[in-house]
């Protein structure tokens, strides 16, 4: 801030003078402070605002983002830094023989029928999943808040890189082509269609508007009634399974989290 100073001098007095020992033909001296109180005064002129004249601060809530992943759901493995794929054994298929062949009198002596494992090793790559914020001074850095907010970007940055990793394997894994049902009946045959490949559903992931769908569901008829009870969201758990929310999946999702997949994390 720069204010506008007025000033408005007279000359000491005499008196002043003489009050150090002045006499005519002889010098005398006064201090500083003295001359100042004798012979000047000043007034102050203050212009513009006197908003920043003594600012407390403060820092505002963190930047709004939207924080609904489908990755957190999934299981997850810790791995070593130097590691750069992942050697999954994994079955692509099976024989079990007739149930009518496996039931043998207790005395048989034939041929037992045999089942077959088909087994392949995959050499998985891992990616790396990194962000970078530059330009910023070190005196920057030094400070707390700002520091936190910084922090706080690239954390967000790293989980939109884990959820994208997770969705890429969605779409690229099999699925059961959406009806014209409604979502209750659609996720319902789902969880069949899941159960008759011998698998687990645990977990529902829905699009923001489907969830909202959900929320707002209400019966048919002229007296439409509230599935799930005016003002309450649906239940966490539908038919049994977790309900999960993801911001970017494009469709719902009904999935055996624990034999989808893992996702390998390394620092």
């Amino acid at each position: 801030m720069n204010p506008n100073w007025a000033e408005a001098r007279q000359t000491p007095s005499r008196g002043t003078y003489k009050a150090k020992g002045w006499r005519p033909g002889a010098k005398t001296e006064i201090s500083w402070p003295e001359f100042l109180a004798a012979s000047e005064s000043r007034a102050l002129t203050w212009t513009g605002s006197v908003d920043n004249v003594s600012p407390r601060f403060s820092s505002a809530g963190a930047f709004g983002q939207d924080r609904r992943y489908a990755w957190p759901a999934f299981p997850q493995v810790a791995i070593d830094p130097g590691v750069t794929s992942v050697q999954v054994l994994t079955q692509t298929a099976r024989t079990i023989p007739a149930a009518s062949t496996v039931v043998r009198a207790v005395d048989a002596v034939t041929n037992k029928p045999e089942a077959g494992s088909t087994i392949t090793l995959v050499a998985t790559p891992l990616k790396q999943v990194a962000a970078v914020q530059t330009g910023v001074p070190n005196v920057m850095l030094d400070q707390p808040e700002i520091d936190s907010v910084i922090g706080n970007d690239l954390r967000l940055t790293i989980n939109e890189g884990l959820d994208k990793l997770v969705l890429d394997a969605i779409a690229a894994s099999g699925f059961q082509a959406p009806s014209t049902d409604p979502l209750l009946v659609s996720i319902r045959k789902a969880m069949t269609t899941i159960l008759g490949n011998g698998y687990n559903p645990d977990l529902l992931l829905l699009t923001p508007a489907n969830s909202e769908a959900l929320d707002t569901l209400r019966t048919s008829g002229s007296e439409a009634m509230w599935v799930f009870g005016a003002g309450r969201f649906a239940p966490g758990q539908l038919f049994g399974i977790n309900v999960r929310i993801s911001k970017t999946i494009p469709a719902p999702a009904v999935v055996d989290s624990q034999a989808f997949g893992r996702l390998y994390a390394g620092p």
